[in-house]
């Protein structure tokens, strides 16, 4: 059985968890692409949060801890659901609509040595950012590209409102 999860030609739905992890000093983990080559974009300077695609049978937990370990080398406890993002960009001949579902994570451990070299985000480099400054960066490369997919500031701005230390 394929992955209902991931678009197709005919079902251009994608749904996908996220995570917000924070750091001791609340700085936001995020990866950052120097250059990133995804079909037609080539994006520069770019800056994303942990995300994965849910696989079938997965819980939404499973997925966000895979996603960490694998694209980050991370260990973190989930705190709490943030809500959904829902972006629209185009992908081949359709509009993709990309469904998130984010969730606030507490730094327990990092080994970017375990990554997996095989995860599609391997290329990037793994930063923690003032939460200010990751919502400015995502702010400004969304316009640049006109792609709302590249926005995760909304989510960023929900972190802020739960007055975390």
């Amino acid at each position: 059985m394929s992955n209902y999860f991931i678009s197709t030609g005919d079902r251009p739905y994608h749904l996908s968890v996220g995570a917000v992890v924070l750091n001791d000093h609340s700085e936001v983990l995020c990866h950052h692409f120097p250059i990133l080559k995804v079909e037609k974009l080539t994006a520069t300077d770019l800056f994303l949060l942990i995300r994965e695609t849910l696989e079938l049978g997965e819980t939404l937990e499973t997925a966000i801890h895979r996603g960490l370990r694998e694209e980050a080398g991370v260990k973190a406890k989930i705190e709490t659901y943030l809500g959904s993002h829902v972006s629209m960009f185009p992908r081949q001949e359709k509009v993709l609509q990309k469904t998130t579902l984010y969730f606030l994570c507490r730094l327990e451990k990092i080994d970017t040595t375990k990554r997996d070299p095989n995860d599609p985000e391997a290329s990037s480099e793994i930063l923690f950012l003032p939460i200010d400054v990751l919502i400015e960066k995502m702010k400004a490369q969304a316009a640049r590209y006109g792609r709302t997919d590249l926005d995760e500031a909304t989510v960023l701005e929900r972190v802020k409102t739960l007055n975390r230390p």
